[in-house]
């Protein structure tokens, strides 16, 4: 097994020890709340005097008002949406501003049979785990958010399944997400996608085609109406563009159709599933994302008006599961943790009322609360149930707190029994009693809700702590690896030493595996965690085994302290410190909530400690000029030519130009909802959400993003031809030449086809709207594929007669095929040039005979296949970042080259003193020291937010899930959107993963501004290939460099969640972050690990190249 392989295994193993202890880490901390599966059933009419319920079973009738429902979800109707101000006319008001008049008509008309709510959505508010809390009355964990887009089939008891098991009918139409949570429950069904945010007409135009003919059928108990237009234009346009108001102007009619065909018997609800924020997202807690809306009428009597009754009324949305059960007659779903909306059971009677007729002699307003109350109990003896059920099979709940809201239950009771023990004449106390009821009934369901919202979260701080160190264990074992890689002498001992150790992980884990199963299916009540024991012992083992053998073997290597001056200078000090710094600091919320500009502020702060260290070019430079001086006595004193092409020069406008676009990326910066006062750039809108009035500011824009996305492919193409990589046919200069241009005015076409009105926009055919970026997806695809089919951009001319062959033998080895090829070339063409001054026009011909062949970007020969690699994906990204952030990108690639420049600089300086000793300095050319890998990590983080992304569920672009496609996937292509959100989520991540090996490559090439003469330097990145050897170690090493710092920041999130998990901004600020932080290092892992077996195919192909010129030349 070469060393190439033994690095590769190596490399897989760390990566799965990572992943595993992510997999532990998450399995401990993000868990679900226990789903108790009892379903609530009916007793029959019970006396309303009676004692508790028994089980799960509740009176089915004494609230009942309606035999029929409907339920009209507008997705994402913002509360502000359904409010009407007067003194607006239709110019001064705002797009979603007096958009549903006919709501604001049926208030003021009819204000006892309707009333509107702020209905405050719990967070997550992402559709399906809206749809869960609406209809089964239970909280949503931070993890349901995942589930979004994978929406599994509801178990828990909800209202749903009690009318479908009651033999309602139920008939449902619109967003088909209901279909995936409620399979087999309704009785007529009209689904239609729903995951195509940029299709704003499709399910409304469905379901408005359905929702009057079906209820006038009468064959139905419940039907539920989803729209999803209204939060589609959010997600595309955001709430200020026009298309906003005519959506909302749509539903306005849809709702007068509804209501002027309903019947007395039949109670309408009008509502929205969550908010939105000013751009449209939603997924938070923001208030704009959780203020919904909820419109309820009837035309019979809908409630009874009373002097306590607030203007502006506000119920949660898991309220309407025991408010809607009790009025259709049904159980309360058996999880229900809402408690019913009061002012629609003033008016409902018990059906089995005390027989004294005094109580029905009482005034409204008395027998008002005395219904309330009757409600408010059979919903509170529901809850209570639950908690009782729950309990017992979780000690989740503080003892004091339960035993606290046991004693607001019974003194609610208590209560309730001394009204109905009392004389009915006593009108007075029984009020004061019933008032009193009722405060402490509503107090104990709102304490449930506070109690359970804060302590709903489990953790298995077991797995945690296993997780966390597992992960940090790794962390520690890849930076002995990678110290003993960069120290050692012998690489025939480090050979060996890795193939015992490979040996030593695959005994250990191939027995540790049969340890775990065995324990798992023999020792009782292990079953259910076979799973994590599987992994967990073999990953341990292997783990623990793998650092006693290094610290045991550790003592014979002898470690050359060669580069321990290059390695812990002041650079890399800074480097480490700025690094730890960073991931402690990710257990501030503060910090967190900044991240953005304090990652470019780091960056900032560790170039210029690097770029301070080097001033010695600058005396270098002056040094260097007085010679110059001397030399030619005619040179002006003053020449500007001169000064601008002096390296000092040149070095300090590359530092300018680097920190200049650190502060440019600011300016596409995205707002947090906790960033307060923030003014979000317009370039992170997209062109179709601007009106038509800006038209030269949307030209200025477009016009502004094509040319920074035109500049990546030019500047790659001047680059490559300037160094000769574009001459001959082969296939990379056909993605260079052809396949980038066609596939940048491909994605040019789409934004200015995204930029037209919407309405012309979605007149256009489907094929047509997504024929640009798919063709764009061909020409990169091309281009991927020829980078793997034929990494090499060389071009070799041949002699145009007969070829003398170059006598040496190839080396098996490849060790020194450079220094020969190198000096046969050298010696060939300076005799040649010798003779050629010498020779008669009648000896050119036997010259030219015995010239050396003409090569073509041989010297760029690794920079070139990883610039047309980082240039595609750019491409890529861009594409799917929109039009509004390609200066982003732009500023990225450009930072990114800079950094790369300045480096070369630096690194060859540093270099300097080992040039006494040229093997030193070669060997020294493979090393990448740490700081250059801290700075490109701080870069990656910078344009993370550069991008305009944040670490928040409401911050991820799921409109990027449809670049290039239109309607909804099949469940076998769920990959397509999950891989574009990914792409677009973690762009800045990609660019410098899939970049990273630059850093090794550049110096070989550029940062010769101070020394110009040596040979070995001609050789360029050929220079890399002297050692097949030197150059898999070399790409391993700064592999396990970069793992390494991401798994820093890893460990800096998974502390900061396992120590706040408590914390009351835990699912706000640091599970997200941390969620963001896994799922980034494993992406980042999987592409790093790709591009070792990249580079090892470029090498090879190298190889086979250099061993057809020595048989053929």
């Amino acid at each position: 097994m070469s060393i190439g392989t033994k690095l590769f295994m190596l490399l897989i193993w760390i990566g799965t020890l990572f992943g595993i202890g992510i997999m532990i880490f998450s399995r401990g901390f993000l868990l679900n709340r226990l789903e108790i599966q009892q379903k609530s059933y009916c007793t029959g009419d019970s006396d309303h005097s009676g004692e508790s319920i028994e089980g799960a079973r509740q009176s089915c009738g004494e609230h009942r008002r309606y035999s029929k429902a409907i339920i009209i979800v507008i997705d994402a109707l913002r509360y502000d949406f359904t409010l009407y101000n007067e003194t607006l006319d239709n110019k001064s008001a705002l797009p979603f501003q007096n958009k549903l008049p006919f709501l604001h008509k049926l208030r003021s008309e009819k204000p006892q049979h309707s009333l509107l709510y702020e209905f405050i959505a719990d967070p997550p508010t992402t559709t399906m785990q809206r749809l869960k809390g609406l209809t089964t009355g239970s909280l949503p964990t931070f993890v349901d958010a995942g589930s979004n887009f994978a929406s599994a089939e509801i178990t828990e008891d909800s209202f749903i399944h009690q009318l479908h098991r009651l033999g309602k009918r139920i008939t449902f139409m619109g967003d088909n997400t209901w279909e995936s949570l409620f399979k087999g429950q309704f009785s007529r069904s009209f689904p239609f996608p729903s995951f195509n945010v940029k299709d704003l007409h499709t399910v409304d135009n469905g379901v408005i085609e359905h929702l009057v003919p079906e209820m006038a059928e009468q064959d139905w108990d419940l039907i539920v109406a989803h729209f999803l237009g209204v939060d589609h234009c959010g997600h595309r346009f955001g709430p200020f563009h026009s298309a906003m108001g005519e959506k909302l102007l749509q539903m306005d009619q849809v709702l007068r159709s509804v209501v002027e065909r309903l019947d007395d018997d039949t109670v309408l609800f009008v509502l929205g599933d969550h908010g939105m924020t000013r751009t449209g997202d939603h997924g938070g807690d923001s208030r704009e994302e959780v203020a919904a809306a909820l419109f309820v009428y009837s035309h019979s009597i809908l409630h009874q008006e009373t002097p306590d009754m607030k203007s502006v009324q506000v119920a949660s949305q898991i309220d309407l599961v025991p408010t809607l059960s009790l009025l259709l007659g049904v159980p309360v779903p058996f999880s229900n943790l809402g408690s019913i909306i009061p002012e629609l059971f003033t008016l409902t009677p018990f059906s089995n009322q005390p027989s004294s007729p005094a109580i029905k002699n009482w005034p409204l307003h008395v027998q008002s609360v005395y219904n309330k109350v009757g409600a408010l109990r059979t919903n509170a003896h529901q809850v209570n149930h639950y908690l009782q059920a729950y309990s017992k099979i979780s000690d989740e709940f503080p003892r004091a707190q339960f035993a606290l809201l046991q004693d607001f239950f019974q003194d609610a009771e208590t209560a309730v029994k001394e009204v109905l023990q009392s004389s009915a004449n006593d009108e007075i106390r029984s009020y004061a009693l019933l008032q009193r009821s009722e405060q402490v009934y509503l107090q104990y369901l709102n304490r449930v809700k506070e109690m359970c919202r804060s302590m709903w979260a489990r953790f298995d701080l077991t797995l945690i702590i296993l997780g966390l160190a597992i992960v940090v264990g790794t962390c520690l074992t890849s930076y002995v690896l990678l110290t003993h890689n960069q120290n050692f002498g012998n690489r025939v001992l480090l050979d060996s030493a890795l193939g015992t150790l490979l040996k030593i992980i695959a005994v250990t884990i191939i027995a540790c595996l049969l340890i775990g199963l065995i324990i798992s299916f023999t020792i009782p009540g292990l079953q259910a965690h076979s799973a994590i024991l599987v992994l967990t012992i073999p990953a341990v083992g292997s783990l623990l085994n793998a650092v006693v053998w290094i610290a045991f073997v550790s003592t014979e290597m002898k470690i050359s302290y060669l580069f321990k001056f290059l390695t812990y200078s002041i650079k890399t000090v800074m480097a480490v410190i700025l690094t730890l710094t960073y991931a402690a600091c990710l257990t501030s919320n503060s910090f967190v909530i900044n991240e953005g500009y304090v990652a470019a502020f780091l960056t900032h702060s560790l170039h210029l400690v690097c770029m301070c260290s080097v001033g010695s070019i600058f005396i270098q430079s002056k040094s260097s000029k007085e010679t110059t001086r001397k030399k030619t006595k005619t040179e002006k004193s003053r020449d500007i030519g001169h000064f601008l092409t002096n390296p000092g020069t040149v070095f300090a406008l590359l530092v300018f130009a680097f920190h200049l676009c650190v502060r440019f990326s600011s300016l596409f910066l995205a707002c947090r909802e906790e960033q307060n006062p923030c003014q979000q750039s317009e370039l992170l809108r997209p062109l179709g959400t601007f009106s038509d009035d800006t038209g030269s500011y949307r030209n200025y824009r477009y016009l502004m993003s094509v040319a920074s996305l035109a500049f990546i492919p030019a500047s790659l193409t001047f680059w490559l031809n300037k160094q000769g990589n574009l001459n001959g046919g082969a296939a990379p200069v056909f993605s260079v030449v052809y396949a980038l241009p066609i596939a940048t005015v491909c994605i040019c076409l789409n934004w200015g086809l995204q930029a037209l009105p919407q309405k012309v926009l979605d007149n256009l055919p489907a094929w047509q709207q997504v024929l640009m970026p798919r063709l764009a997806y061909v020409m990169l695809f091309v281009a991927f594929i020829t980078i793997l089919w034929n990494p090499l951009c060389i071009y070799l001319v041949p002699r145009e007669e007969t070829k003398k062959k170059i006598q040496v033998d190839y080396p098996g080895e490849g060790e020194s095929v450079v220094p020969k090829l190198f000096n046969h070339l050298k010696t060939t063409w300076k005799r040649n040039t010798r003779q050629g001054k010498l020779a008669s026009d009648d000896s050119q011909d036997e010259i030219r005979e015995t010239s050396p062949p003409v090569v073509y970007g041989l010297a760029t020969v690794f920079s070139a296949c990883w610039l047309l690699l980082s240039a595609s994906v750019a491409l890529l990204i861009a594409l799917l970042l929109g039009d509004g952030l390609a200066p982003a990108v732009l500023t990225m690639i450009l930072q990114m080259i800079i950094y790369l420049e300045l480096y070369a600089i630096i690194r060859r300086q540093q270099l300097a003193p080992l040039e006494v000793v040229p093997d030193l300095h070669h060997l020294g050319m493979y090393q990448v020291p740490w700081y250059a890998i801290a700075t490109w990590g701080f870069m990656s983080s910078q344009f993370f937010f550069a991008t305009g992304h944040h670490a928040t569920i409401s911050s991820i672009r799921f409109d990027s899930a449809f670049t290039g496609f239109h309607g909804d996937f099949p469940p076998y292509l769920y990959f397509i959107p999950g891989a574009l959100i990914t792409i677009n989520t973690f762009a800045s991540q990609i660019v410098f993963a899939v970049a990273l090996p630059l850093l090794l490559i550049w110096p070989f090439t550029r940062g010769k501004m101070i020394d110009r003469k040596k040979d070995e330097d001609r050789k360029g990145e050929l220079g890399l290939h002297v050692s097949n050897r030197e150059l898999r170690i070399a790409f391993f090493q700064i592999i396990l460099a970069y793992i390494l710092y991401n798994a820093t920041q890893l460990v800096g999130a998974m502390v900061s969640a396992a120590i706040h998990r408590r914390h009351l901004m835990v699912w706000k600020i640091f599970a997200p972050r941390f969620v963001f932080q896994g799922v980034s290092f494993m992406v980042v892992m999987v592409i790093l690990i790709l591009l070792y077996l990249l580079l090892v195919k470029i090498d090879r192909a190298v190889s086979n190249w250099l061993q057809v010129l020595f048989q053929d030349v």
